[in-house]
This record gives structure tokens, C-alpha cells and sequence, in this order.
């Protein structure tokens, strides 16, 4: 079969990743032959690992590229176990996905932007330093509410230069 780049790319960084990840846990012998790196108990170690230190999408997608990987060097053929831990991990990906709750819609997060901007207002004689901070993050939350900002953009807004006000308002 023919793979895009992007799906060779990326079960190339996953089996890097686990071959990092055996070197860290003194289990890498460099002149181990590769079948003996696709033991069961470290490949569900790693994936362990990944959902401990990252999360749960993060090792069904690295599982997902270390099974490709071994696909591509075993000539499409890899360990019925590996196969069935890859369905295994993707299937608790997918339970995940049905049990997260809803997030809060773009109107939810503007009522509560603009609620911590009220709060920044009414503790400014309290705490100057603390109700500009509570005001600044209640602005961030209400304007990514409206428009979505990479973190750079949010970062380098500047009142006056991006934001300006406008009769009753800014723009």
C-alpha cells in the first residue's frame, strides 16, 4: 500500500518515541534484533506511559503509528496482539470522546469573561495589580468567545493599536 508522507512521517517520530522511551527505561539494546523491541509488555508499557504523561489521544495516535510502522516492517504483517491492543486503545479513545462533557458555548464563555472583568473593576481600590490581571483574563476570555485568536495574536494585542475604542465601544 502506498502511504502519504504525513503517515510515514508519523510512524517514524511514534517508533522513535518508543525507542526513547526504552532507552530511558535502561531497555534498549542496540544490537537487539527489532522483533525482539516489539515485545508486548513494553509497546503496553509505553502506551501507559503516553496516557500517564500526555493523554489518551495522544497514545491511541502514537499506538496507532507504532502499529503502522511495524505493519510497514513486518511486510503487513504485525502481531495479532498488536493489532488487537491498537483496536483496544482507539476503542477507550471513543468511550472517552461519548463521556466528555459539552464545552461551554461562545456565549457561556463571554458571560464569564465579562463577569471577571466586573470583577477586576469592583477590587481595583482592593489590589490594583491583582484586578488588572483578573480584567485582562476576563478581556482574553471574552474575545476569544467572539473571534478565535491563535496565542500569539491574544498575546501581542494592544489596546490603542488593536483595540479601539469607538464611540461606546471598541473595535
Amino acid at each position: 500500500s502506498s502511504w502519504s508522507p504525513a503517515t510515514i512521517a508519523n510512524a517514524e517520530r511514534a517508533w522513535g518515541t518508543y525507542l526513547a522511551f526504552l532507552a530511558k527505561q535502561q531497555n534498549l539494546d542496540p544490537n537487539a534484533l527489532l522483533e525482539s523491541r516489539m515485545e508486548e509488555k513494553a509497546i503496553v508499557r509505553f502506551a501507559e506511559w503516553r496516557i500517564e504523561s500526555a493523554s489518551l489521544s495522544t497514545a491511541s495516535f502514537q499506538i496507532n503509528a507504532i502499529f503502522n510502522f511495524v505493519r510497514a516492517v513486518t511486510a503487513g504483517n504485525p502481531p495479532a496482539w498488536l493489532r488487537d491492543f491498537k483496536l483496544n486503545i482507539e476503542e477507550r479513545f471513543r468511550l472517552y470522546l461519548c463521556e466528555r462533557p459539552e464545552p461551554p458555548s461562545p456565549a457561556e464563555l463571554a458571560w464569564a469573561g465579562f463577569e471577571l472583568m466586573q470583577e477586576g473593576q469592583r477590587i481595583e481600590h482592593e489590589n490594583a495589580l491583582r484586578a488588572a490581571c483578573v480584567f485582562r483574563d476576563g478581556l482574553m476570555i471574552a474575545l476569544t468567545a467572539f473571534q478565535g485568536f491563535r496565542r500569539r495574536e491574544l498575546v501581542n494585542l494592544c489596546v490603542e493599536r488593536n483595540l479601539v475604542r469607538a464611540d461606546e465601544g471598541w473595535q
